[in-house]
């Protein structure tokens, strides 16, 4: 059978692996004798990075590439105009390139959907099944994170795909644990509905993920503090960095253990963080731009904990599968709740919670006392009971049956 996964952001391995989801699921897929290829763009959105070939094969796992509209500015407009170029190029890519791809199966994912239309109509011409995967629920994120008006003319437009695209599809795939409750209360049918969990491939990681130097000046921050706590991934104002940088300065002000944040990515906020720092003379908290995974790891297990924050939103009722809460659980370090995790993701099923109301100083405060005096045998217990919700529930082997289902 063969397979071919549209995906405008998927990872790349050893260029782009913040998410590496399809390219491991093509990987188990290529176990069974399926033949897998993925469609992306050129250009990382994670990463400056561009693929400057048309094809590659990264483990037997072949990707194309598609060219977009491309702007280092990272905001809700220009990733609306990425998406909708990528899209227009992926339709002209198939008229061009019809005899390339002959695939049983077309398997596309959101947040994308204009991509997922083209790959849809693509699917029909070829006579294949279609799999419409959904990570992000667009246009309703927008409407309930962004503030958009349901009558926003985008907005519209986009909820009609995604109506087209629910009835059309042989399969509906998510992530996120609690898609069937938005598919019932959007009258969408859940007879065609699988869901597919967010998972590592734990050998893989352990593999390629290896130990690596930490730059001298990294390492002196872990020697100039008690304990330093980190927050991976978008350096975004909607995760409420401005109560972090706060909260770190209040906690520093009545304790005798000094604490670090470290905050490491990139965001529409980065530039405003470093100037608020720079302004106020912070000199416990540091921005690290954007590095690859083993770096990641190296530095997120050196630190005392970890950071999740969500504001409270409506559409994380039907789930949270955020991609740096399982690079925490992988790294085996506690974990710090703001939001609600506890209630909508795999974090529920931890015996060890930490966790803070959205923005509420004090709640913060108490947790970073309670994790800065954990002793070595409560954090080697988290880590233990990370390392068994991951093989139990987010592991390659527990998938199998949802993959078979899917792609039978």
């Amino acid at each position: 059978m063969k397979i071919l996964f549209i995906n405008h952001f998927a990872g790349i391995p050893q260029k782009s692996d913040a998410s590496l989801r399809h390219f491991n699921i093509a990987r188990l897929q290529q176990r069974d004798n399926h033949q897998c290829s993925i469609i992306t763009s050129s250009k990382s959105y994670q990463s400056k990075q561009k693929i400057n070939t048309p094809q590659i094969f990264f483990d037997e796992i072949e990707y194309f590439f598609i060219d977009e509209f491309d702007s280092n500015k990272k905001n809700l407009f220009i990733k609306l105009l990425r998406m909708f170029s990528f899209s227009i190029n992926l339709f002209w890519y198939f008229k061009k390139n019809y005899e390339k791809h002959n695939p049983d199966i077309v398997y596309a994912s959101s947040p994308d959907l204009m991509t997922c239309l083209v790959a849809y109509y693509f699917s029909k011409k070829k006579h294949a099944k279609f799999v419409f995967e959904i990570r992000d629920i667009w246009p309703k994120s927008q409407v309930d994170l962004h503030n958009f008006s349901e009558k926003n003319p985008i907005i519209i437009f986009l909820k009609k795909i995604e109506i087209f695209l629910h009835n059309k599809s042989d399969k509906v795939v998510s992530n996120l644990p609690n898609y069937h409750n938005y598919l019932k209360k959007s009258a969408f049918s859940v007879n065609n509905y699988i869901h597919l969990p967010q998972f590592l491939d734990i050998k893989y990681y352990n593999k390629n993920y290896t130990e690596c130097n930490i730059s001298k000046e990294h390492q002196k921050i872990f020697h100039s503090f008690d304990h330093v706590c980190i927050f991976a991934g978008t350096i975004g104002s909607y995760y409420g960095i401005n109560f972090m940088i706060d909260s770190i300065q209040s906690f520093n002000s009545s304790s005798d253990k000094k604490l670090a944040l470290i905050l490491i990515g990139d965001g529409d906020y980065r530039t405003k963080a470093e100037n608020y720092l720079k302004k106020n003379n912070i000199n416990d908290v540091f921005i690290i731009g954007t590095k690859n995974k083993s770096y990641l790891f190296n530095l997120i297990k050196k630190c005392s904990f970890s950071i999740l924050s969500f504001p409270e939103k409506e559409i994380y009722q039907y789930g949270i599968a955020s991609l740096k809460m399982f690079d925490y659980l992988y790294s085996g370090i506690p974990i710090l709740m703001i939001g609600p995790f506890d209630k909508y993701s795999i974090l529920k099923k931890s015996k060890n919670q930490f966790k803070s109301k959205f923005g509420i100083l004090n709640e913060m405060l108490n947790e970073y006392h309670k994790l800065c005096n954990l002793d070595k045998a409560k954090r080697n217990e988290i880590k233990e009971d990370y390392k068994n919700i991951l093989e139990k529930y987010c592991s390659a082997k527990t998938i199998k049956k949802e993959l078979k289902e899917i792609f039978k």
